[in-house]
Formats: structure tokens, sequence, C-alpha cells
């Protein structure tokens, strides 16, 4: 069985990328970054692995109602280089088919040179690489960076048409599922904090959060 960790996936997602797009999550990650706000992907945790057709098939389906892309995050999605190849060729493919044009966007803590060098196969399916560790401690300027060091690689010419002059309508989104709310996007430096703090003063506390 082929498998993969998954922390979660969404759809439809609007500030991760070009357009209306599918959101892949990777559960685990051994890079650490300081100040990372998706600490609850970084341990490998067996109840998280599944079957990757599972995913798949959800990938199909948001595919088949006009998704524009899709992009991958986590986690650490180069750390799961067999599963991160079979979603990326099963997009591809499933596009192809259906004569469908999709961007593929891929975060990773790794530098573009180590990707490059490791995995060149799965870096050639990738329209938009965004690379490097966060840091904290120089915020970036972009809406899908993290920090100035994060560049956005543009590597096809799709990517260059839809990405070099790029706008995002919010930073983050927010949905609400069985007692979770999830803010997906790149939020600015101290704005979670500041959400947390205008909901407190409402009377609503967060149990925990995934980034404390």
């Amino acid at each position: 069985m082929n498998t993969i960790y998954l922390n979660k996936a969404h759809y439809p997602v609007y500030t991760l990328g070009y357009g209306r797009r599918a959101v892949i999550w990777f559960q685990g990650c051994t890079l650490g970054c300081r100040g990372c706000v998706s600490k609850d992907t970084w341990h490998f945790d067996q109840n998280k692995r599944i079957d990757i057709s599972l995913i798949i098939t959800w990938l199909h389906s948001c595919m088949g109602r006009g998704c524009d892309g899709l992009t991958l995050t986590g986690g650490e999605p180069f750390q799961q280089p067999s599963a991160l190849l079979t979603l990326i060729t099963a997009a591809r493919q499933y596009a192809l088919e259906k004569q469908q044009t999709i961007d593929i966007l891929c975060y990773t803590g790794y530098s573009g040179q180590t990707v490059s060098a490791r995995h060149p196969t799965i870096l050639d399916e990738i329209d938009v690489l965004i690379p490097e560790p966060y840091q904290q401690d120089k915020p970036g300027q972009h809406p899908l960076s993290g920090s100035q060091n994060q560049p956005i690689v543009c590597r096809s010419k799709l990517a260059k048409k839809r990405y070099n002059q790029l706008t995002l309508p919010h930073t983050l989104q927010a949905s609400y599922q069985a007692g979770h709310l999830y803010l997906t996007g790149v939020p600015k430096q101290g704005q979670l904090q500041e959400i947390t703090d205008q909901l407190a003063e409402q009377g609503i506390r967060f149990k925990e959060t995934s980034w404390q």
C-alpha cells in the first residue's frame, strides 16, 4: 500500500496560490523552524498515515469542480518524496485527460539547491517552488512568503503568467469544521496573536492552537 502522512486537505482555498486551489498539508517535518505556525504538522503521527489513493480521489474531485491549481505544504513535502511525486503525477495525468490547466505550487524548508540535487524529477513537475527555512526575524513582504529569504521561484511559463504580479484578496481564509477553526494562508507577523486577543475580548478562547 502506498501511503502518506497527511495532516489535512482543504478546497477551495484562495490564499495559497493563484485562483481556487486544492491544498494538501503533509504531516511530518524534522526541520523545526523557530516561530513556525504549523507545529501541529511536525510529528510523524502514525494515526495520520493513510492510503494515498484516498487523497488522490479527493484531489480528482476538487479538480472536477473548477480547481485552478494544487498547493503542497506541511509539514515538509520533500520528507515524503514518494508520496509527493505520486500526488503530483496524479494531478498532472488528470489535468491532461480533462484538458485542464493547473499549476502546482510547493513549499519546502529546504534550499532550492538541495531540492534540485536530491529530487530533480519531482522539481521538474513543479510550477512554483517556495524554498528555504522560515526565519522568524525576517518577516516576508510577499503574501505567499513567511519570511524574506523565501523566494517565489516560477519554473514554467504558466507560473510566470500567474505569479509575477499576483495579488491575493486576503492574507488568511477562515473556515469552521467540527469544532475547529482553520485559518489558511501565510499570516503576517503577529497576526495570529491579534486574532486570538480579539476573540478573547469577545469571550472566545482557544483550547489549543497549532502555532504554540
